[in-house]
């Protein structure tokens, strides 16, 4: 018995060493020169492709100077406001805002601000009328939030012509108002 496993241990041997199976190659094959594996694809940036985000908050300023309109939720009769100043306030704990404004043309006026990622959290922000280049016109009114602060919206760009056309990644844009002064008295 002692003879008949060693004879098929051995045929085994024999067996394995013949074919080639456990060493990947046999005598006959030809030897190919080693080729390196080709190098990684290189990663793709992260998104947003860039390397900040670009946040644009726009609105406009009206002056009320209708005495039927006073203390009424209405913009009817108001005249846009050049030279009104704004400002943005951003309680932001990593990177706060508080940026001042002066609106343009047809009362129009937009903040700008740029940030390394795109969690710019519009809930933090409040907009707030600061002061009117108007004497007839010079009382600030909590339209829309003018004075309490008004929240961001995201937005389109508004028709007036200083308004941006299009945006896109990583361009956000908000929106926020319209304000409005009204007279002293």
């Amino acid at each position: 018995m002692a003879n008949s496993s060693f004879l098929l241990v051995v045929m085994i041997l024999v067996t394995v060493s013949s074919s080639g199976c456990c060493y990947g190659t046999t005598s006959t094959d030809k030897k190919k020169p080693f080729t390196p594996p080709p190098p990684p694809r290189p990663r793709p940036p992260p998104f947003p492709f860039t390397e900040s985000f670009e946040y644009y908050v726009q609105g406009l300023v009206y002056c009320q100077t209708n005495p039927n309109n006073r203390g009424n939720n209405t913009l009817s009769g108001a005249k846009p406001l050049k030279g009104a100043d704004l400002r943005i306030i951003c309680t932001d704990p990593y990177q706060p805002v508080d940026q001042k404004v002066v609106s343009g043309e047809g009362g129009y006026f937009q903040f700008h601000t740029s940030r390394p990622d795109p969690y710019f959290v519009k809930t933090d922000c409040n907009v707030y009328l600061i002061k009117s280049p108007s004497r007839e016109c010079s009382k600030r009114s909590n339209f829309n939030g003018g004075i309490s602060g008004a929240p961001l919206v995201q937005g389109n760009p508004l028709p007036s012509p200083p308004a941006p056309k299009t945006f896109l990644l990583p361009n956000v844009l908000f929106q926020t108002g319209p304000f409005a002064f009204s007279k002293s008295r």
